[in-house]
């Protein structure tokens, strides 16, 4: 399992290089921002009416498609898996320092809405990314079989993290940073 740790680790830190650059290319150019956080709400806050069940449902199939995405894509040297990390940590950046500047939502509020859910999101993501990477390496010396299966499991531990992630997300998230009913 050294391995798997080596390759989340680099995957995490990846993933916190990529919110930062997020983060600065939103300062510098607003713009990237506004049109990432307008593209995440004609997505996904178009439905500003769905039920708690519905919008859980709906972020669960959606990570659990993105982390099967993460997983399956790494086949590609690695690269896929690796792009929705970067990805992902970038618009994380992105949006929430645009959604910082419209003055809308405070940096506590903010947190408050990534934190709850994130602290398992996150890691579900790029755990399932891990699983791609893995996959890769493993056809790579010719284990592919026993690596599949490593990265299935892997990838069940993320869609069972996610689930969790999604219920928080739908339900506690919401409550917390201060947006629940409306």
């Amino acid at each position: 399992m050294g391995e798997v740790t080596r390759i989340f680790k680099q995957l995490l830190l990846g993933f916190f290089v990529a919110t930062a650059a997020g983060v600065l290319a939103t300062i510098v150019h607003p713009s990237i921002g506004r049109v990432l956080a307008e593209y995440l709400r004609n997505s996904f806050g178009g439905h500003p009416r769905l039920r708690t069940f519905s919008l859980f449902l709906m972020i669960f199939l959606n990570n659990s498609k993105t982390a099967a995405i993460a997983m399956l894509t790494g086949i590609v040297f690695g690269l896929g898996s690796w792009f929705i990390v970067l990805f992902n940590g970038f618009m994380l950046g992105a949006i929430s320092t645009a959604v910082y500047e419209t003055g809308k939502r405070s940096a506590l509020q903010i947190i408050l809405l990534i934190i709850p859910h994130g602290v398992i999101e996150i890691p579900a993501i790029i755990l399932a990314a891990t699983a791609g990477v893995l996959l890769y390496r493993n056809v790579r010396r010719g284990s592919g079989r026993e690596g599949f299966k490593l990265s299935l499991k892997l990838l069940g531990i993320s869609v069972a993290m996610l689930f969790i992630a999604a219920l928080i997300e739908s339900f506690v998230t919401p409550v917390i940073g201060g947006i629940a009913g409306g």
